[in-house]
């Protein structure tokens, strides 16, 4: 799992700094992006048009040439909203979802029934990007405090 320290760092809301965090430098961006998807709940829906939005948006944004998008993730910290549609609690930690090795393996997950495929993926660069939106406007439920506290391995 790995070992934690505890450490009090100053959290800014970066939409009020400029110039505006940069994924090649931060590791992050902020984006302004309207879907033609009124229901980000429904997996058909989201799957038909919404996959297909945030792949050109990705494209434009990273000059990827291909994107493949999978892994939706609904959170809610709402019990209710949890048991309605399904959802996973909230992320309580700063944290990284993948590493060198397991962004490799994550990979050979998504092509196992295409070994030729992914043969010929490794021999390029890839990333894996997540791309995180509220469903509901604003978030409310855990707004920011002035101070976070972060655990660090």
């Amino acid at each position: 799992m790995g070992n934690y320290r505890t450490h009090e760092v100053e959290i800014h809301d970066a939409r009020e700094h400029l110039p505006a965090p940069d994924l090649d430098t931060e590791g992050f961006m902020l984006l302004t992006h309207c879907s033609a998807v009124s229901d980000l709940y429904d997996d058909e829906t989201v799957r038909s048009i919404y996959h297909t939005e945030l792949g050109e948006l990705l494209k434009r944004v990273t000059g990827a040439q291909r994107v493949d998008v999978f892994d939706d993730t609904r959170r809610s910290s709402s019990v209710a909203k949890q048991r309605q549609h399904g959802t996973r609690d909230t992320a309580n930690i700063l944290h990284n979802d993948h590493t060198h090795e397991s962004g490799q393996k994550r990979l050979a997950d998504f092509f196992t029934d295409s070994p030729d495929e992914l043969h010929r993926l490794k021999q390029r660069r890839f990333a894996i990007v997540n791309a995180w939106r509220s469903i509901d406007g604003p978030i409310v439920d855990h707004p920011p405090p002035h101070t976070y506290q972060r655990r660090s391995s």
